[in-house]
């Protein structure tokens, strides 16, 4: 009889509000050192601001990918003109595919859930990362 192998991988999620902490300043380093006291092979976070100008406060994901040495799949709900807001992936696994849905109710906060396949132990593993409330209208 075949030993099954061994699947064990591990998952957080953390919302991190912006990189704004309770203390309410805005510290992409701390979110990340957070991470890495995680230990997690796949970590799902929500409110990432992902801005195009390049600082690690506004380009959230590409810092926070690059800080912890996870590959970022991106799950915005908020498109704008300088970027993007909402869930984000982070895994140290292969990505085979990703998918973007948009679950949003009328009158409330856009939702997404971001739906990944990822290549673990060569097993296909899908993760889905989503952010949900009932918030009413949209943020800006």
């Amino acid at each position: 009889m075949r030993k099954p192998r061994d699947l064990r991988f591990s998952v957080a999620t953390y919302n991190v509000h912006r990189c704004v902490g309770t203390d309410g300043v805005q510290d992409p380093e701390r979110v990340a050192k957070v991470i890495g006291e995680l230990k997690a092979d796949v970590v799902g976070l929500q409110e990432v601001d992902s801005r195009s100008d390049g600082t690690q406060e506004s380009a959230q994901m590409d810092y926070l990918a690059q800080a912890t040495g996870f590959t970022a799949v991106a799950g915005p709900t908020l498109q704008r003109v300088d970027g993007e807001y909402g869930n984000v992936l982070l895994t140290h696994w292969p990505v085979l595919q990703s998918c973007r849905m948009d679950i949003s109710f009328p009158k409330r906060e856009p939702r997404g859930a971001l739906d990944v396949l990822l290549d673990i132990h060569g097993k296909s593993i899908r993760i889905v990362v989503t952010h949900l409330g009932l918030t009413h209208g949209a943020m800006s």
